[in-house]
């Protein structure tokens, strides 16, 4: 019984350690894009802008191209990055450089994390996003549907976002029997509120 009690008492501990090493490089990861977009928006300073007025789109720009350069050998960090700076375009209208963005935080999660990794998911479901905007339904429909077959066994919030973009796209499609099911289907998967009744 000893040994038993020993050794799921070092296992406890080995989960522990795994966990505590998971929750330091993410709190690293998120450290270091913090500090990369407070380095991009420096750029704007007007004491170092030396008299250039710099618009979203010229930072974002400009920003896009150093990441490549400056985090090379950080590539997660990178995709977290490019998810914002796509994220930003799309919200500018430029969907084609969401695209780009989304479409390079895909091949970066992709390589080194697997195909299976629900962040690879949520790239896809991004990279639809993108290609849905720009009016390219059947490649959008295809990525969506990608998307939520690997996020289907996962739940929570990233299922019920990647259903409601889904779901967005039937609308335009014409399918509404379809955008209703998908959105009542998105309200299933988001955990439930807590104290609500």
């Amino acid at each position: 019984l000893n040994q038993e009690s020993g050794y799921w008492t070092s296992s406890a501990v080995e989960v522990g350690l795994d966990q505590a090493r998971i929750a330091e490089r993410e709190r690293d990861k998120a450290a270091e894009v913090s500090a990369c977009l407070l380095d991009l928006f420096a750029q704007a300073n007007p004491a170092l802008a030396r008299g250039d007025t710099l618009t979203a789109q010229a930072l974002l720009d400009r920003g896009a191209a150093r990441l490549t350069r400056t985090l090379a050998a950080q590539p997660l960090v990178q995709a977290d990055l490019l998810d914002v700076m796509g994220t930003a375009y799309e919200r500018m209208g430029q969907y084609a450089a969401a695209e780009t963005q989304a479409r390079t935080a895909l091949a970066l999660r992709v390589r080194h994390l697997g195909l299976a990794d629900t962040s690879v998911a949520r790239s896809r479901r991004r990279v639809a996003e993108a290609v849905h905007w720009q009016g390219r339904y059947e490649e959008a429909d295809t990525l969506y549907r990608a998307a939520l077959d690997a996020l289907r066994s996962s739940g929570g919030r990233q299922l019920a976002e990647a259903r409601t973009s889904y779901g967005a796209l039937r609308a335009d499609l014409g399918d509404e029997e379809q955008a209703e099911y998908l959105s009542r289907q998105a309200l299933t998967a988001l955990p439930p509120v807590e104290g609500a009744r």
